[in-house]
C-alpha cells in the first residue's frame, strides 16, 4: 500500500475511533487539512492504477465520514441557538455565510442532518 493510502487511512480512522477534547478536536481536523492538502499536490501520474482507484475509495469514504461529523456539529449548533444568539444568524444562514455556500445549500445539509440525527440516531455512521 502506497504511503499516500496508509495517511488516508489513518486520517479516516482517526476521524471515526478518537474521543476528543474540546480543543482536540480542532487540532485533528487542522492536522487532517493540512494532510490533504499534501495530498492534492501529489505526482497523479506516478501512482499506480491500484493506489489510484484505493485513494479514491478512501477519500469518499472521508468525506461520508466528514460529512457525519459535520452534520452532527451543526445539529448542536442549532439545538443550542449558538450562531443565532453569537453571530445573529441562523445556524444554516451562518454556515452559508462563514463559508461562502449558497443558503439553499446550507439549510439542505441542516435539515438532512436534522432529520438523519432525529430519525436514525447511531445508525447514520454505518
Amino acid at each position: 500500500m502506497s504511503h499516500l493510502c496508509s495517511t488516508i487511512e489513518r486520517m479516516f480512522d482517526t476521524l471515526v475511533s478518537v474521543s476528543f477534547g474540546e480543543d482536540d478536536g480542532v487540532r485533528v481536523i487542522e492536522n487532517m487539512l493540512e494532510m490533504t492538502r499534501r495530498l492534492a499536490q501529489q505526482d497523479l501520474d506516478a501512482l499506480s492504477s491500484a493506489a489510484c482507484k484505493r485513494q479514491t475509495v478512501l477519500v469518499a469514504q472521508l468525506l461520508s465520514a466528514l460529512e457525519v461529523v459535520q452534520g452532527d456539529q451543526l445539529v448542536n449548533l442549532d439545538r443550542l441557538g449558538v450562531t443565532d444568539a453569537e453571530d445573529g444568524h441562523k445556524t444554516a444562514n451562518w454556515l452559508a455565510h462563514v463559508t461562502q455556500t449558497p443558503k439553499s445549500a446550507a439549510r439542505r445539509r441542516l435539515n438532512v442532518a436534522t432529520c438523519l440525527n432525529q430519525n436514525f440516531g447511531q445508525v447514520r455512521r454505518a
